[in-house]
């Protein structure tokens, strides 16, 4: 039988191993800290999200998401724009620099998960991988909203 708690380990240690070195290369080579990149890729593919949105999506506090927030637009990378339909929210889109930034960013980044990934592990293992991570992440996504019921 498969021992869970080594595979507990073997996952939360590699994602910060994974998350450390991803986040040094975005650094490095673009002056861009990870958890900014994962917000943008998110205005990217949603623009006009709300911070709740944001929160929801990453499961983190709307608290912290609203101070990276502060600090992208800050660095002009987004901004807040009003929300028509609730005005005690405020819908965030990129700026074009936030574009541009994103742009560069995302083959670097790219480029790091398949050093990472790929030439570890092959397609059928990556496809499995990629299956059972969904999976497990529904799952516990279920469970947690069935929890708060």
């Amino acid at each position: 039988m498969t021992d869970v708690t080594a595979i507990y380990d073997d996952l939360v240690r590699f994602e910060t191993i994974l998350w450390g070195a991803v986040d040094a290369r975005l650094r490095r080579d673009c002056d861009l800290r990870l958890t900014w990149f994962e917000i943008m890729q998110l205005l990217h593919r949603n623009p006009g999200a709300r911070t709740q949105d944001i929160a929801n999506e990453f499961s983190i506090t709307v608290g912290g998401v609203s101070k990276v927030i502060d600090r992208m637009v800050d660095a002009d990378y987004c901004r807040r724009s009003p929300n028509p339909a609730d005005g005690r929210s405020a819908l965030i889109s990129l700026t074009a620099e936030g574009t541009r930034k994103l742009e560069i960013a995302r083959p670097v980044f790219e480029e790091e998960l398949e050093k990472r990934f790929r030439s570890v592990l092959g397609p059928a293992e990556l496809a499995r991988l990629a299956v059972a991570l969904k999976l497990l992440r529904v799952s516990a996504q279920h469970r947690d909203e069935v929890d708060k019921e």
